[in-house]
């Protein structure tokens, strides 16, 4: 089977990063090498065990770039990743410091030992880690400015049927983002 996907419901604290590759790189191992780096600083930030967090590379349809997904495993989250994006503490920066030291230590232990080994290669991701050492966090301002309920009443007063006001309470019910706007 190619391309299968499956989705189970949770109520999981997630964040996604999407990086550019910034060369012309083997991009397996920049994506894998990134993606363990961050889940090593975050378990070193909170003081976590492996088994507290984890995350997959997801391929972006149509581009060459992935996305890597960190999640917390604990059902309905431990509030670590709320944490680190919080723009009120210096997690973040603790964060950042973390990932330098353990590009460092010329070792991403304890994944020695795993499967993705191979593609670990630490100085692929040290031109990305230059360029995120000025990176700053900062809140987003929600475009609409009114409530999930508000807006959903705003979309069900453009449907045109009974069955599209039906697809929009199954989005919200399945937790889904709702569309943009009314087409």
């Amino acid at each position: 089977m190619y391309d299968l996907w499956l989705f189970i419901e949770g109520n999981q604290d997630v964040v996604t990063f999407e990086f550019l590759l910034i060369e012309d790189i083997d991009a397996v191992s920049y994506y894998t090498t990134l993606k363990e780096t961050i889940l090593q600083s975050i378990m070193l930030t909170y003081n976590l065990d492996e088994s507290d967090i984890n995350g997959f590379i997801n391929p972006l349809p149509g581009k060459k770039e992935h996305s890597i997904v960190i999640f917390e495993t604990e059902e309905g989250g431990t509030g670590v990743l709320k944490s680190l994006l919080n723009t009120s503490t210096t997690q973040f920066e603790k964060f950042i410091e973390n990932m330098f030291q353990i590009l460092h230590i010329k070792s991403l232990d304890p994944y020695d030992e795993t499967f993705e080994h191979k593609f670990l290669r630490r100085k692929l991701i040290i031109p990305l880690m230059k360029k995120i050492d000025k990176i700053a966090l900062f809140p987003v301002e929600d475009e609409k400015k009114e409530s999930p309920s508000e807006y959903l009443a705003r979309l069900k007063e453009k449907c045109d049927s009974k069955l599209e006001k039906d697809v929009l309470d199954a989005i919200v019910k399945l937790k889904h983002s709702l569309p943009d706007k009314a087409q």
